[in-house]
């Protein structure tokens, strides 16, 4: 039970460290994440991180960002 307090916490944390933008660009999540925007087209093409289609543009919604951004923190903790 502990554990899953913790959990919490640490999402609460990194809720709280992304700004408040409800759809995202892949340039302003690439910038953001210090990442390549060809390495965040490919997680979009191979299904890691979801998308919101706004015509032809591709946003990604920022509960998708906090998951994303967790899952890293998760990887990078466990290496």
């Amino acid at each position: 039970m502990e554990q899953n307090h913790n959990q919490n916490n640490k999402k609460e944390d990194i809720d709280i460290n992304i700004p408040q933008i409800p759809l995202w660009t892949v340039n302003y999540l690439a910038e953001f994440l210090t990442m390549n925007k060809q390495t965040i087209r490919n997680f979009i093409r191979d299904g890691k991180i979801s998308i919101v289609k706004v015509g032809k543009s591709v946003r990604i919604p920022r509960d998708e960002v906090v998951r994303m951004v967790g899952k890293l923190i998760t990887r990078k903790n466990n290496n």
